[in-house]
Order: C-alpha cells, then structure tokens, then sequence
C-alpha cells in the first residue's frame, strides 16, 4: 500500500512540474506573438490594393530565392480596408533582418496605375514597435504609431516614402 501511494506522489509531483511547464511555454509564445512589431497598410483609396511583402536578410545585397518566392503571395486590401503586416517568428529570431513592402494600386502587373514600396529594418534598439502606411491617390505616407514594447523595433529605410 505504501508502495502505490508513493507511485501516486511521484505522479503527481511530475504533473504539476508537466503543467508549470505547459503554462511556461504557453506565456511564453502568447509573448512573443502579442509583441510582434507590426505596419498597418491603410487604404485610402477607391480601388483594391496589391500587397506584396518581403522578409529579408539585410545582410546580403541581393535577396535569396526563398526570399523572392515570397512576392508570389498577394494580398488584397478593398478601398478603405486595412492590412496588419507582422514578421514571423524566424525573422525576429535572426539578425539584420528587413521587412519590405510594396504596393500597386487596381493592378497586379505593369501599369500606370500608382504604386510604391517602403522598406522597414528590425532591430532591439532603434526605431518603433508599430507604424502605418496610409496609401491615397496621389501619395503615401508612413506615421510612427503607439506602443513601446515589442520583442524587436522596426526601423524606416527611408524618409520618402514613394
């Protein structure tokens, strides 16, 4: 009898370490996820945005083949919709890593129609946790946006925006 209560305590004892353990990692990656830097691409226009986003590695002077690939995956955002664009988990993990977005307004191809890009580097200490890109007609301009706290800031290329 003793044996089977002693059995019970160890079994017991290794549950609680499991579930101390389970809600560890459960924090932990409800952290990491709800602390992503983030752009948010607003629409102010009165035709469908195309998206394209490029995570990178700053580092290299030309994007790999993984990292052009990525191109390939379009997002649509209708007139005065929003699009929220985060990092994945691998790129805030590494270093000298980049963010790159660019825009055609109503077209996928080559045309006149308007567009643009604006590229974002992601490091611990500079920049902001959160920006926006508000997309017109005409013009398209970035704002930094609230929120101090992030696993990694982001960091505008460039002053211009196109």
């Amino acid at each position: 009898m003793t044996q089977i209560i002693k059995n019970k305590k160890i079994t017991m004892g290794m549950l609680n370490i499991m579930s101390m353990f389970l809600i560890a990692a459960l924090a932990f990656i409800f952290i990491i996820f709800k602390l992503k830097p983030s752009v948010v691409i607003h629409n102010n226009t009165a035709q469908s945005i195309h998206i394209y986003v490029m995570e990178r590695d700053r580092s290299n002077d030309e994007p790999s083949v993984q990292e052009v690939e990525q191109l390939k995956k379009v997002r649509i955002v209708k007139p005065d919709g929003e699009l929220t664009v985060t990092p994945s988990l691998g790129s805030l993990l590494k270093r000298s890593t980049g963010l790159d977005i660019g825009w055609r307004i109503d077209s996928r191809t080559e045309s006149p129609s308007g567009s643009g890009s604006q590229g974002f580097s992601m490091d611990s200490e500079n920049g902001a946790c959160h920006y926006a890109i508000h997309i017109h007609e005409s013009k398209s301009e970035w704002q930094k946006e609230r929120g101090d706290f992030c696993t990694k800031k982001i960091t505008p290329l460039n002053q211009e925006i196109e």
